[in-house]
């Protein structure tokens, strides 16, 4: 089963869920670290220890970060980095990272789920802390995926759900998913990040739902940002990566070949072109009368087995006669000096441009 790239990925929302259920979504999320906090009933219910119930049921995550490394907490001095809810409002989550945000491969994935007071302590957590009673209030896992602690494999399976083994769905006829734009382009700009909380009253900041919303809606005006400085990039063949083979067939070169990576075609294509440019002081020559003439000119240049052709180091030039006046100064003014200029027009004379009228006959 093919997971997407880390950088297309969000952090899920895990409020609610089983702890099996909410170990198997960080893993289909990209998570491959974790610090998973179990706490007993008894003091999560103890409003004086800011252990704020969010989720009802023993076993269900209640989407809180972490816990400090101190026992005991109160109200006023809760820990930089503990799992209790620094809002005194319930229901407000402090999962880390927060759902929505995006996922890096070194983020860790932090929430904790309530125990029964009448479980064992096990032997196998990373740390932990006790309540005003010495008794030990919470334990914290911290593991990397596919390493599952014992005492918390047991736990994933008492609380409603181990992890399961996905479901091969391949064969199945699915609505199209809309197609990151990012993911066509090898390394993308990375734009600023957009903060839409900015936007909206300060009372509706605090709503969990609505700075979850905004944040993934950001995310996406973010990737869609990346994705049109990518296309800006790629007109330019030194970053070039989606229209690269575009660049190599214009110019005759081998298209996406296999033994040559991307920097390398790169570098090809700019000095193909450097080469050109630099060869043919023509091509340029070319371009610059073709942009005054359009395409209502000629020229030609000496040919050492054609007698009839221009005499060396000269060129014939055909321009239209309405545009002899400023014709004359760009072609000299683009044409080597060592070059003699046969001046010549593609069509006849113009009635009131020539002076025939004004001499005898």
């Amino acid at each position: 089963m093919s997971v997407a790239p880390l950088s297309t990925m969000v952090a899920p929302d895990l409020a609610g869920l089983s702890l099996g259920g909410a170990y198997q979504a960080a893993l289909q999320a990209g998570f491959g670290h974790f610090q998973i906090t179990a706490f007993r009933e008894t003091a999560m219910a103890d409003p004086t220890y800011l252990w704020v119930e969010v989720a009802p049921a023993t076993g269900y995550v209640t989407q809180t970060t972490s816990p400090g490394s101190a026992g005991m907490i109160t109200a006023t001095t809760p820990p930089e980095g503990s799992f209790y809810t620094s809002d005194p409002e319930p229901g407000v989550p402090d999962q880390s990272p927060a759902p929505g945000s995006s996922i890096t491969g070194t983020s860790i994935l932090s929430f904790v789920y309530k125990v029964p007071d009448t479980g064992t302590v096990p032997s196998d957590f990373t740390t932990s802390g006790r309540g005003p009673t010495g008794l030990v209030a919470w334990w914290t896992y911290s593991f990397s995926a596919g390493s599952v602690p014992a005492s918390l494999q047991v736990d994933l399976s008492n609380y409603n759900g181990a992890p399961l083994t996905p479901v091969d769905v391949s064969g199945q006829a699915f609505l199209a998913v809309a197609q990151d734009p990012l993911l066509d382009f090898t390394a993308p700009p990375t734009a600023e990040p957009v903060d839409m909380l900015a936007d909206v009253p300060e009372f509706e900041r605090r709503s969990y739902e609505i700075e979850t919303v905004l944040r993934v809606v950001g995310n996406e005006i973010n990737r869609l940002e990346s994705a049109r400085l990518a296309v800006a990039q790629n007109f330019f063949p030194g970053t070039a990566d989606v229209l690269l083979p575009r660049f190599e067939e214009l110019l005759g070169l081998p298209v996406n070949p296999p033994t040559i990576d991307l920097n390398g075609r790169r570098r090809i294509v700019v000095a193909y072109l450097n080469r050109l440019k630099g060869e043919g002081r023509g091509l340029d020559w070319i371009a610059s009368i073709s942009a005054l003439c359009g395409t209502n000119w000629r020229y030609e240049e000496h040919n050492p087995a054609d007698p009839n052709s221009p005499a060396a180091y000269s060129v014939n030039v055909n321009i239209p006669e309405i545009l002899a006046q400023v014709g004359w100064n760009l072609v000299r003014d683009v044409t080597p000096a060592h070059l003699v200029i046969n001046p010549g027009y593609v069509e006849g004379w113009l009635v009131g441009i020539a002076l025939l009228d004004d001499t005898d006959l």
